[in-house]
């Protein structure tokens, strides 16, 4: 699954590097007008949160433009052919905070369960009505999670 949603992102950043020769539905997804077009926004912001703040949103929006799009895709892609750490979790001995929104399309809820599940001391935190952007969405909450976890 992580190839699949780096592979797909590398392909929305390099659109930006040159025009892209057909379409799929991701890439009409992380296109559509809701984010006024910017796929930055609707990979890490649920729309509604983006709307009712938009200064997040523009923040947001910044960080594709902090890099070039063809760094980000390379980066992407090396990090969609990197080896799988997964089970080497197991042999760590400490606890691991798994915090993921219920609305997060960058990272779904399914990956964060399966390093909670391959951890012997994992655990999950699923934020409702939360994307990605958990710092801008829900700060105080994440502070007090990370607090308690380090507790």
């Amino acid at each position: 699954m992580r190839k699949i949603i780096c592979r797909a992102l590398r392909a929305v950043f390099l659109m930006r590097v040159r025009p892209a020769r057909h379409s799929n539905t991701t890439v009409e997804l992380l296109s559509a007008p809701a984010a006024g077009g910017n796929s930055t926004v609707l990979l890490n912001l649920p729309p509604t949160f983006a709307e009712a703040h938009p200064d997040a949103a523009q923040e947001v929006a910044g960080w594709a433009r902090a890099k070039d799009a063809r760094l980000l895709a390379d980066e992407l892609e090396a990090f969609a052919g990197s080896p799988d750490l997964t089970p080497a979790l197991s042999s760590l001995d400490i606890p691991i905070l798994a915090r993921v929104g219920e609305l997060d399309v960058s990272t779904p809820i399914a990956l964060s369960e399966v390093i909670v599940g391959a951890a012997r001391r994992g655990r999950l935190e699923v934020v409702p009505r939360v994307g990605h952007a958990l710092l801008l969405e829900d700060l105080t909450g994440t502070v007090e999670a990370v607090r308690r976890a380090l507790a």
